[in-house]
């Protein structure tokens, strides 16, 4: 099973994996999809799986580094809404780190600016939108 194996690894006890995929399968809508070979899902199926792999063993952070860099924008918009929802249903703190300041604006509490590895600002999305700096993140390419 996709989504339990990262659980197997754990030696997390059967009743307990079985609890955990079905709220995973139930959060993300997937469950067409968990009985299916990786190479059967489309890159945006493979996408939700991938999350749901990385927030079934209920981390407290979680790191996303461009998860929708290969998806198309009609796919992107999707994954974005399953991703708020699985993130505040379960409460988990995302780090998401993303090049698109709509990305940003669209998931992000907060959203932190990095340049030469420092921090050039942290906002909230309104504040970013009503600051100096939104047009700078919109010339970035």
């Amino acid at each position: 099973d996709l989504l339990a194996f990262p659980l197997k690894q754990q030696r997390i006890k059967a009743d307990e994996i079985d609890r955990r995929v079905k709220e995973m399968v139930e959060i993300l809508d997937i469950k067409e999809l968990i009985t299916r070979k990786p190479k059967q899902l489309s890159i945006g199926q493979r996408q939700k799986v991938s999350l749901g792999k990385a927030l079934i063993k209920n981390p407290s952070v979680c790191l996303l580094d461009e998860p929708f860099s290969n998806l198309d924008p009609e796919s992107k918009e999707i994954a974005s809404t399953y991703l708020k929802k699985v993130c505040n249903e379960l409460h988990t703190t995302v780090l998401f780190v993303t090049h698109s300041y709509e990305e940003a604006i669209t998931l992000g509490d907060y959203i932190y600016y990095l340049d030469d590895s420092k921090i050039k600002f942290c906002l909230t999305p309104d504040e970013l939108a009503k600051s100096e700096y939104l047009e700078e993140l919109r010339n970035i390419k």
